[in-house]
């Protein structure tokens, strides 16, 4: 492909390689999480429909750059893109957050009450309202509200991230030996600050399940495929809340592919359980590079990581 020769590398021209895709496209089925997350992506209205738009664009890009090296100024720059834009609770969201990161957490209560007209009836938003609010709540020590927001956001089937999220931060609440560790997992700036709070999290509960697709899914991000495999093969062996299941599934055959491990990536298929058309369709792509790699190129093309 170093000369962008569709028709040499994959036998076919490149138009009928795109009818193909779109065909594959037009097979994949659409659930309710992935309707109210394609809803939230394309919520935006155009540029020339929103109040200020250039200018919000500048502060909102200001606050972002300021929330952690000077909060109360992110907090001033979010306020002025509130009055500007009032029918937009992305900027109540971000108040809120930085709010609590500031231990005021009656203001950032307070903050996300006021997005509740502006959500009502749209589930992603009103997702990612009640997640905020389980954050709060969590840090202040009230784990039964933070529970009920967490199943809140679950029950809006808001998008799988979303719900994802919800259900990994309630198991972590649920088990006192690791909701610490987990607690400053989320909160954490730095990878290596992650990392070890997981590292921790797994040394007090090696049988974890959420743990160890926390550390497989960040392993994976900082290109250890081998070691997030080994994770994350530990993770699918317990038993997972539903879309953590899903996700945990498609990270292991994707690290096994990363890893240049293609007789684990058909492993993995033949042992996957029977989650969704959708999810099928994307972790069976990687059996499909496997075998295309092995035909073309003798093996796969994946880089060596440190440890292999």
């Amino acid at each position: 492909m170093a000369h962008g020769d569709f028709a040499r590398t994959y036998g076919r021209p490149l138009g009928a390689l795109v009818s193909e895709w779109e065909r594959m496209l037009d097979t994949l089925p659409l659930d309710e999480s992935a309707v109210n997350r394609a809803f939230a992506r394309f919520r935006t209205q155009s540029l020339f429909r929103r109040p200020c738009a250039r200018e919000v664009a500048v502060l909102a890009e200001e606050a972002r750059s300021a929330a952690s090296s000077d909060p109360s100024r992110a907090l001033q720059l979010l306020r002025t893109c509130e009055r500007l834009q009032p029918a937009e609770p992305d900027f109540l969201l971000a108040q809120a957050s930085i709010l609590r990161r500031m231990d005021r957490s009656t203001e950032a209560l307070e903050a996300l009450d006021r997005t509740e007209s502006l959500v009502s009836g749209r589930p992603s938003l009103e997702g990612q309202v009640a997640v905020a609010r389980a954050d709060i709540l969590w840090g202040i020590g009230d784990l039964q509200g933070a529970g009920a927001a967490l199943q809140q956001a679950e029950s809006l089937r808001p998008g799988r991230e979303l719900e994802r999220e919800a259900e990994v931060k309630r198991t972590a609440l649920a088990d006192a030996r690791v909701r610490p560790l987990l607690r400053t997992y989320f909160d954490a700036t730095s990878d290596e600050l992650r990392l070890y709070a997981l590292e921790r999290a797994r040394e007090m509960a090696p049988e974890d399940g959420v743990v160890n697709y926390l550390l497989g899914r960040r392993l994976l991000a900082v290109g250890s495929p081998a070691e997030a495999a080994a994770a994350l093969g530990r993770a699918v062996s317990t038993t997972l809340p539903e879309q953590v299941t899903r996700e945990a599934w498609r990270l292991l055959v994707s690290a096994h592919y990363r890893a240049g491990d293609c007789a684990a990536v058909r492993s993995d298929l033949g042992g996957m359980p029977d989650l969704s058309d959708a999810i099928r369709a994307e972790v069976t792509e990687w059996q499909a590079r496997c075998e295309f790699e092995e035909r073309t190129f003798h093996g796969p093309l994946v880089p060596r990581g440190p440890f292999r």
